[in-house]
């Protein structure tokens, strides 16, 4: 179990090996994530009720939509904290509504939240970058959402990895740069 995340560069957990996860998305297909494979990934735990959820998830389709996600960079949705009693319940309408990729998998976590809890997250939106040799390079919360707010750069172990550029959030480096950061 990694520590709490605690947003920014100097999260505890930078650095650490990141967890394994293994589960099924919303009509029982295997989804599992597999640091150290080579594969660099981006984790997205969200919650259906969240507002600051809500409000990554279309920057998040917007940075898949205009080509911005980095050539292998595999980016999987987790869906989290759920709740019957609250708003846009089922997850899995609500992700298909927010117009999430067909191309990332969606993994549905389990009642007591437990990928959420083993990977450091305390809040939601909770966003995980991990790089090809399995160790973590961000740990952030609506890190989209925010620096479109406040006009921040988003940094990770190596530098910065997106920036606001205008209205609009962008990789801080060119994708083939990036990409090369993650693996």
């Amino acid at each position: 179990t990694l520590p709490l995340a605690t947003d920014g560069v100097q999260d505890p957990a930078v650095g650490m090996d990141a967890p394994g996860l293994v589960g099924a998305n919303f009509d029982g297909t295997p989804v599992s994530v597999t640091p150290g494979d080579g594969k660099p990934y981006m984790l997205v735990f969200l919650a259906h009720w969240c507002p600051h959820c809500n409000a990554e998830l279309p920057r998040l389709v917007e940075w898949y939509e205009d080509g911005s996600v980095p050539e292998g960079l595999e980016v999987v949705g987790i869906a989290t904290g759920t709740d019957a009693k609250l708003q846009n319940y089922p997850p899995s309408e609500w992700i298909v509504d927010k117009d999430w990729p067909a191309e990332w998998p969606v993994m549905a976590d389990s009642v007591e939240s437990m990928s959420f809890v083993v990977s450091g997250g305390s809040g939601f939106p909770y966003l995980m970058i991990v790089g090809a040799d399995g160790t973590l390079v961000l740990l952030d919360h609506a890190p989209l959402a925010r620096a479109q707010e406040e006009g921040q750069t988003i940094r990770g172990k190596s530098g910065p990895l997106f920036v606001r550029t205008g209205r609009e959030f962008r990789p801080a480096r060119k994708t083939t740069s990036l990409r090369r950061t993650l693996l």
